[in-house]
């Protein structure tokens, strides 16, 4: 996706995941795979960018921000609990703490080349496309093993023992 043309237009988008273009649910991989895909292509593409378009703005989008989708007081409120690994966050920039505690520092490791190779020739085939897949896979289970506990409205609903 172009994002910065999607952006110049005016375009909204949100991070999503039907599993008809990616292998995995898991919102944490989405956030890392955006974060590799547009890694040197745009600016728009942050830590705090993948984090907003997988929560407000798919909320924003379906007219539900104003019971979903951020931290607010008297909004609905579902999060997951993330094992980190530094003791003193508050010295770090929002976007350090999303790369480094919630996505553990995704970077593109190799897969650029197929990235590139995957704009020229598409999405239908070929042993990039493998790779990539394979990576998205290896993503999601290294960063669902750092959930500790889902909640829901409140209620834990998954608890890691």
């Amino acid at each position: 996706m172009p994002l910065d043309k999607m952006s110049g237009y005016g375009v909204p988008y949100a991070l999503c995941t039907d599993v008809g273009a990616s292998p995995t649910t898991s919102m944490l991989a989405e956030m890392a795979q955006f974060l590799k895909v547009h890694q040197g292509r745009s600016t728009l593409a942050t830590p705090s960018a993948a984090l907003f378009h997988a929560t407000l703005a798919p909320a924003q989008i379906l007219g539900l921000d104003r019971d979903i989708g951020s931290f607010e007081i008297g909004k609905m409120l579902s999060w997951i609990e993330i094992a980190t690994t530094s003791a003193d966050l508050s010295r770090k920039t929002a976007d350090e703490v999303i790369r480094t505690e919630l996505l553990g520092s995704p970077s593109i490791s190799g897969l650029e080349k197929d990235l590139d190779d995957l704009a020229i020739t598409g999405l239908d085939h070929g042993d990039a496309l493998c790779r990539l897949k394979e990576d998205v896979n290896l993503t999601a289970d290294i960063l669902n093993a750092k959930v500790l506990r889902v909640s829901l409205s409140g209620n834990t609903v998954w608890e890691r023992k």
